[in-house]
């Protein structure tokens, strides 16, 4: 991507003791800085978002990737891609997501529920286990409120087809009970971020079918909100042979087949950068290889990256004409200043926390705006990659 791809996967998600992983993306230095969540059956006793120990490892177990600042990027790095692009959005597994429940939060700044429903307000992440270890830090209240007491996207990146059904199903259970609907990332895409620190994923399209195939049985009946494998197609023709492109198509049709098969309410959007990545005609060419028109329900925009929400809804309206139909969601986790003026993606300055989620949009063609990165967490310059920063969540909510 041109300013930043997105903003580190693995930095996006946020990891925790959980049943499995959870991830965030988009940002650069060679990938996405990912937060993911890892169970204990995953990496031992971690929890998927916001568990009681720390992992400092990714998805494939090894070490989180960091990226300090004069490594970042280069300038022209910054200039021809931005976070959304994988190598340029490094994701950045959290070093653990703490499993203590939100206290207390305010309810009063939360949007309304559109058609979709309400969304959960997941209790555990690295920002509910801040505010619960810090109630003496001035800043709780602001950071209890604007983040961790608001919707956030729960990341699945662990290659471990045993263990992903049971964390999905455990995770929309949970959502069920509030009668909320949840938002899960599919992010475990053979040869995924080309390389880059977000490198892993399943070891071959059958294991990927596998892995999928129990993520979409732990879902349950009710709705649900899925953002399919981030970058995946903006990457398309980045690193993979002509038979590998085909290979990826295939998988991503049959991932939103079996998703659609497996829970009939489910909702699939298919992740294809932003604004500043992939022309609209080609972003729709992409997705509708992938089965985008006949599986899906649109297109996921944004992912851990800072694009302003008005370009990201002109830009989607655009891809949408050419798929033919269906809706977008927004990743409006840290947009609300949009992008850095010079084009760095990794932790800068200024940044603020965009439109709080919600399924009440008011554009018909906007199904839900989303935090899919989970604001505070690193993208490896301000610390390590996915490590949750107290003052850079300030800074995002002031």
């Amino acid at each position: 991507m041109t300013d930043a791809p997105r903003a580190g996967l693995f930095s996006r998600v946020g990891l925790r003791a959980g049943p499995y992983l959870a991830l965030h993306r988009r940002g650069r230095a060679n990938g996405r800085v990912l937060t993911a969540g890892v169970g204990a059956a995953a990496l031992g006793s971690v929890v998927v978002i916001g568990g009681t120990s720390l992992v400092a490892a990714n998805a494939t177990g090894r070490p989180e990737p960091t990226c300090a600042p004069v490594s970042c990027s280069t300038t022209e790095d910054r200039k021809t891609r931005e976070s959304a692009s994988p190598r340029r959005s490094a994701i950045a597994l959290p070093p653990g997501l703490p499993a203590s429940p939100v206290p207390k939060a305010s309810t009063s700044n939360r949007p309304g529920a559109g058609p979709l429903g309400a969304l959960y307000v997941d209790s555990e992440g690295q920002a509910a286990e801040w505010v619960a270890g810090n109630s003496g830090d001035s800043r709780v209240g602001v950071i209890r409120d604007r983040i961790a007491g608001q919707p956030q996207a729960r990341w699945f990146a662990a290659d471990d087809p045993g263990e992903v059904e049971g964390a999905v199903r455990a995770y929309t259970a949970q959502a069920a009970s509030k009668g909320e609907v949840p938002v899960l990332v599919a992010y475990n895409m053979t040869n995924r971020d080309c390389g880059g620190a977000s490198a892993g994923g399943a070891d071959g399209a059958d294991g990927y079918r596998t892995w999928i195939s129990n993520f979409a049985s732990g879902l349950r009946s009710g709705t649900s909100i899925v953002v399919l494998e981030p970058d995946s197609l903006p990457h398309l023709t980045d690193c993979l042979s002509e038979g590998q492109q085909q290979e990826r198509l295939d998988l991503l049709a049959y991932a939103a087949k079996t998703i659609k098969q497996k829970s009939a309410k489910a909702r699939v959007y298919y992740d294809v950068g932003h604004s500043a990545w992939l022309a609209p005609g080609e972003a729709a060419r992409r997705a509708e290889r992938a089965g985008a028109r006949q599986y899906g329900d649109g297109i996921a925009l944004n992912t851990s990256n800072y694009r302003t929400s008005g370009n990201e809804v002109a830009y989607g309206k655009q891809v949408l004409a050419a798929l033919g139909g269906g809706q977008m969601v927004i990743d409006t986790s840290r947009n609300g200043n949009g992008p850095a003026g010079d084009g760095e993606w990794c932790d800068p300055s200024g940044r603020k926390l965009g439109r709080n989620p919600t399924t009440a949009t008011g554009d018909a063609k906007v199904a839900a705006y989303l935090w899919v990165k989970r604001p505070g967490e690193s993208d490896g310059c301000s610390g390590s990659a996915g490590q949750f920063i107290a003052e850079t969540a300030y800074e995002l909510s002031s």
